[in-house]
């Protein structure tokens, strides 16, 4: 603090902000740009310890800190690391006197303590008013483990009222189980069983069949089959009788009066609003006719003075930006078909619930829960035809699928389906059904009757590889032998009688 006072005084010496601790400020001396050695600049003014502040005075030229962070005692406007009692919220004059606890525990005598390590709130008197998750106050106040494996949240009975998340109840067996494994179709977001709380856009929570079903066309938000809230590009709202109605060609935004009127407030892109509504001419002639339009339209040859589009798959045009020529291509197309890369438009594919982007198959909504299923009429978990024409077996796009079909129905010859190999196996004889994978476990086991037979006459060939190198080394050894007795015999028979005569001379 020593020092802190003397930076101050020098610096107040020779200061030109109003803020003491500034070193730099803007033309308004009382906004300061810089600041002092360990001062810190915050919201144009020089604060001290702001690492251990969370609140400062705002009036001018002040550095007192009114609330400190956790663990600190505030006093005469500085944050003081209090060791003792690390679980007070506040102090009184003291680090040894707490005057406030943070939650889960309460003040007594001073002190902040906790009688149950499980209670998330106590009052002022040491009751436990809550426990954390997975955990139920009893009668006594006592916080007890709840019986519910990854239940969040219980009633004072034990009774499981919300599960953790990315879980939901099972309303029938009353457990937790994964929201992933019995998530309706197009449901968002669930907390039971038996009731979604947020579908998808476009679609909505269905009590009776307990599936998220389409709102009407040209809705984009729904309550219910006959309340729409929210209409769709190019769809106006029809008050009176809740629904939503197809504007005009070429408008965005449309309203209908009472008289039953209709009138457009928005145009697409390329088109101009005139008299509420939206046209894409550019050109008229005297008699207030169209005889050129936008590229991309041409006149209706029903009604001169309005342009049609040439392309009835392409609902919106535009020009592309960054060409030296102004060229314009198709930006949006009609329900059930996506803008390509050549700004063509192509038809989603049958998976696709209307919707898809960039690809045939990138379904923004997939009418199947089987993204690999292609057909399911009897709902989105019945499957009868699959990706590449290949037949449902029971109702399912795999692991087990059927590749090849006779004439009369049955399957002939079956797939398994695995991220490491494919297998391909026959039917159930009796049901010509693909339901069992026997067949591609004898496959398997006799493809590792073949490994086996490969590494047993790899060591087969070891063996015979070392015989024969024993042999050779054998009959090498053996002619050496025989070569050293000649050598013995060529020495007695040559040599020694020289020898002898060479002495005696």
């Amino acid at each position: 603090m020593l020092t802190v006072f003397v930076l101050f005084t020098l610096v107040l010496s020779l200061r030109t902000c109003n803020n003491p601790f500034c070193t730099s400020c803007s033309n308004n001396s009382s906004v300061c740009t810089e600041c002092l050695g360990e001062f810190i600049l915050q919201n144009g003014m020089c604060v001290f310890g702001l690492s251990t502040c969370e609140q400062f005075n705002d009036y001018e030229w002040s550095t007192g800190c009114t609330t400190c962070s956790l663990g600190y005692m505030l006093k005469n406007g500085i944050c003081s690391k209090c060791d003792a009692n690390p679980h007070c919220l506040t102090f009184e004059g003291n680090c040894n006197t707490c005057g406030e606890c943070i939650p889960q525990f309460y003040l007594k005598n001073g002190i902040c303590t906790s009688d149950d390590f499980n209670c998330e709130e106590y009052n002022e008197s040491g009751v436990c008013l809550s426990c954390t998750s997975g955990y139920y106050l009893d009668a006594t106040k006592k916080c007890v483990l709840g019986t519910v494996e990854n239940c969040d949240y219980y009633n004072s009975e034990g009774k499981c009222l919300y599960c953790l998340d990315s879980f939901v109840t099972d309303v029938t067996t009353k457990k937790c189980v994964k929201e992933i494994d019995v998530k309706p179709t197009n449901c968002e977001l669930m907390i039971r069983t038996d009731y979604c709380i947020s579908c998808v856009n476009g679609y909505y929570w269905d009590k009776q069949i307990l599936e998220c079903r389409r709102c009407e066309d040209g809705c984009a938000q729904c309550d219910d089959k006959d309340s729409c809230s929210v209409c769709e590009n190019g769809y106006g709202k029809d008050l009176s009788s809740g629904g939503c109605f197809k504007c005009s060609d070429g408008c965005n935004k449309c309203m209908k009066f009472g008289s039953g009127e209709v009138e457009c407030v928005e145009c697409y892109n390329n088109y101009y609003l005139n008299n509420y509504t939206c046209t894409n001419c550019t050109q008229w002639n005297s008699m207030n006719e169209c005889i050129e339009c936008f590229q991309g339209y041409t006149v209706d040859p029903q009604n001169k003075e309005a342009c049609i589009n040439s392309n009835p798959i392409c609902s919106t045009y535009d020009t592309l930006v960054g060409t030296t020529e102004n060229i314009t291509v198709c930006v949006d197309c009609m329900y059930g078909y996506f803008l390509n890369t050549e700004y063509q438009c192509e038809k989603c594919d049958d998976v696709c619930d209307g919707k898809c982007t960039y690809k045939a198959n990138m379904c923004d909504v997939y009418q199947c829960d089987n993204t690999l299923c292609t057909s399911c009429p009897n709902g989105g978990a019945t499957c009868d035809i699959c990706l590449d024409e290949y037949s449902a077996e029971d109702n399912s796009c795999g692991p087990n699928i059927c590749t090849s079909m006779r004439y009369d129905g049955v399957c002939s010859v079956c797939t398994y389906q695995s991220d490491d190999e494919t297998y391909s196996y026959l039917p159930d004889s009796q049901t010509g059904h693909c339901k069992s994978n026997k067949k591609v476990e004898q496959k398997k086991g006799s493809k590792g009757g073949i490994i086996a037979a490969v590494i047993i006459g790899l060591l087969a060939l070891v063996v015979i590889i070392a015989i024969l190198c024993c042999s050779a080394v054998y009959i090498y050894r053996k002619k050496r032998k025989t070569a050293n007795k000649d050598d013995t015999k060529i020495m007695e028979t040559e040599l020694l009688p020289n020898i002898k005569t060479n002495e005696e001379f």
